[in-house]
């Protein structure tokens, strides 16, 4: 009897999954270095072959950008130093759209040793709301620039990166 129940309650479970199409901007010069930096596990690692200057790394995550839900952005930063960086403002555009918005963010990174002489730092750049769920539905291309600066010093960076919309295959479980 308990196997019955076990069966029929498997196939209710696969039979409500679905196969969906899941939407996300992805840059393509930092996205391997993203997928190494597992933040929420216990020992976040920059894959092999990963160098960093005397400069920070940026590395943007834009995955859960996902224009018609709740669009979010996050930025990590990997450097040889224990420096706080701060995040001023962040500019989002489409050039295929025209769509652009600007974004006073003023975030301080405090960053956290991964190893002996890399430390990473990581935060929400572009927190829920900041932009319309209808903004950006269309963009196939994401422009965002980040004006940032080490904290103690003068004078404003600014990165540019350039994400294209990919559609990936990934399975919708019943909830």
């Amino acid at each position: 009897m308990n196997s019955s129940l076990l069966i029929f309650a498997c196939v209710l479970t696969l039979s409500g999954c679905k196969i969906v199409d899941v939407s996300e901007f992805v840059h393509p010069a930092t996205h391997s270095i993203r997928e190494g930096l597992a933040w929420g596990s216990p020992s976040p690692k920059l894959r092999s072959g990963t160098e960093i200057g005397d400069a920070p790394l940026l590395v943007p995550d834009f995955t859960k950008f996902w224009p018609g839900y709740s669009p979010t952005g996050f930025l990590y930063v990997c450097s040889r130093s224990s420096k706080e960086i701060e995040v001023e403002s962040v500019v989002l555009f489409s050039p295929d759209t025209g769509e652009k918005k600007e974004l006073a963010v003023k975030r301080v990174l405090t960053p956290k040793p991964i190893s002996d002489d890399v430390w990473l730092a990581r935060d929400r750049i572009v927190e829920h709301g900041a932009v319309r769920m209808d903004e950006f539905v269309h963009a196939k291309v994401l422009v965002v620039v980040v004006h940032w600066r080490v904290v103690g010093t003068s004078g404003t960076q600014e990165s540019r990166f350039e994400f294209e919309l990919r559609i990936r295959k990934d399975v919708a479980w019943p909830t």
